[in-house]
This record gives C-alpha cells, sequence and structure tokens, in this order.
C-alpha cells in the first residue's frame, strides 16, 4: 500500500497518509504539485510535500476564517481576497448576501488552476486578478470593508504592503491576516507589533484542526474602529440570526467564534 508523508520543514517527525489514487503530480514554475485521494479524507491537495487542503474536513479551516471576520463587521459590501488559491474560503464569503464585490489577488495562477480543476469551480461572480498585488491595491482608497490575506509570500506580509493594504480600507475597514502558529510565533508576535501603529483593535482566533503537520492555524483580526476583542455574543447572535447561509454551516457558531479567541498558553503569541 502506497503513503504520502507530510513532513516537517527541519524533518523531524513525518506523518503518512494512505494514498488509493494518485490524480495529479506535477511541476509548477519549480514548485511540487499533487493531488491525491485517500480512503478517509478524500482528495488531498499538496505543494512542495506540505498538504494545504483536505476535502473532507475542508470546511473547518475556510469557515472560521472567512466569518470570524465577515461577523466581525457590522456591515460587509466590498471584500479583498488575497492567497495562492482559493482554499474554500471564497464560497464562504459568498454566503454574505450583503457582498456586492469580491476581488481575488493570486499570484500563482497556475496553482489556483489546478485547485479549481479537482475542487471547487470559478466563481463568476468573482473579480479575480493574477496581477502584481501592490500595483493593483494601489488603486484603492478607502474602499475595501474587509481584507484577508492568506499566502506564506512574505511580500503580502511586508510593513510597507500592509500599508497600502491599510489606506484601501474605509474608516470601518478590517485587515485579517492567515497564520500558522505553532511553529512561528515569533514572526506573528513581530507582525502584531508592526500593526499596533496602524490599527488600534485586535483579535486572533484559532482553527481546530489537527490532520496535518502545519495545522495550527488561525486568523488575526485588526481593525480601526470595532473592538474586535470585546464583540459580545448578543452582537453575533443578533447577525446570525439574520444570516442566510447559517443552516449551511458546519462548523462556525458565535459559540466557536468566542471560543476561538481563547488560546493555550503553550503558544506564546500574546
Amino acid at each position: 500500500m502506497k503513503y504520502f508523508y507530510e513532513k516537517t520543514s527541519d524533518h523531524d517527525f513525518k506523518i503518512g497518509y494512505k494514498v488509493k489514487k494518485n490524480i495529479v503530480s506535477k511541476t509548477i514554475k519549480g514548485e511540487s504539485v499533487k493531488v491525491i485521494e485517500n480512503p478517509f479524507l478524500g482528495k488531498l491537495f499538496i505543494v512542495n510535500d506540505l498538504i494545504q487542503f483536505i476535502e473532507k474536513y475542508e470546511f473547518v479551516f475556510s469557515e472560521i476564517i472567512a466569518h470570524s471576520i465577515m461577523f466581525s463587521h457590522p456591515k460587509v459590501e466590498k471584500v479583498l481576497f488575497i492567497s495562492e488559491f482559493d482554499r474554500g474560503i471564497i464560497k464562504e464569503i459568498l454566503k454574505h448576501k450583503t457582498v456586492n464585490e469580491l476581488f481575488f489577488i493570486s499570484d500563482k495562477e497556475k496553482l489556483q488552476e489546478v485547485f479549481e480543476e479537482h475542487f471547487f469551480k470559478r466563481e463568476p461572480n468573482v473579480k479575480i486578478v493574477f496581477d502584481n498585488a501592490k500595483e493593483y491595491i494601489e488603486n484603492f482608497q478607502n474602499y475595501f470593508d474587509i481584507i484577508i490575506i492568506d499566502s506564506k509570500n512574505p511580500d503580502f506580509k511586508d510593513k510597507d504592503f500592509l500599508k497600502l493594504a491599510t489606506k484601501s480600507l474605509t474608516k470601518e475597514g478590517m485587515l485579517g491576516i492567515v497564520n500558522g502558529f505553532s511553529k512561528e510565533p515569533t514572526a506573528i508576535k513581530n507582525e502584531f507589533k508592526s500593526l499596533k501603529s496602524l490599527f488600534k483593535y485586535s483579535a486572533f482566533l484559532k482553527s481546530s484542526f489537527n490532520l496535518q503537520v502545519f495545522s495550527n492555524l488561525g486568523i488575526k483580526i485588526y481593525s480601526k474602529k470595532v473592538d474586535v476583542a470585546g464583540i459580545t455574543e448578543r452582537v453575533l447572535n443578533s447577525r446570525f440570526k439574520h444570516f442566510e447561509g447559517a443552516k449551511k454551516l458546519k462548523y462556525y457558531s458565535p459559540q466557536i467564534h468566542l471560543s476561538s479567541m481563547v488560546i493555550p498558553k503553550f503558544y506564546n503569541i500574546k
């Protein structure tokens, strides 16, 4: 029986996944890209031997990342999502019917094409840009209600780029940055410090998902005006009550939102 082994960057340990079927195995601009099928987890999307997407449980990650920031904002109409590929987050954003514009910037077009072929098809009402994100975002001032950055590209977390992103947000705008916090607490702390001068409020929410080596993911939400860490269950329940897509959610709820802000001490990221 064949297995795929996901390894840590320092090769301290590895996790094996039984391979029912090899679907894709190719190299795209120097990156190894695989899609395999596991008997229990369904299809897995793998880049450079690290699992990026698990079909069976993708909703845990995509729901907490998208809805935690969407429900923190009083009314979201314009959203910018920046990532190498979709990861299932776009479909969750579009469940909010107040959204009338959704932009998706990707710096890896071929990677997104593989993802669309084997996981989620391209949404026709999403404006997808395979362009220089910095040059593109310079065209917007006081425009987006929410920006979500889910990328390992350091250029998207550079202080100059984040300043541009901040200028493109409305006064009540919010910025969400996805991080894996089991291996990089120092990097996250430095990011928090660099953004303190740009945002008055912040909150960190973790995703309870533990099937991958780098599975301890979370989103740090920054806000100029709204105390995102102080949001109450009453406010969340009120917004959730009027949310048409509530019955379709499998993971996110107002209670999950609040409990996800409780970060165990050993993560040491505050």
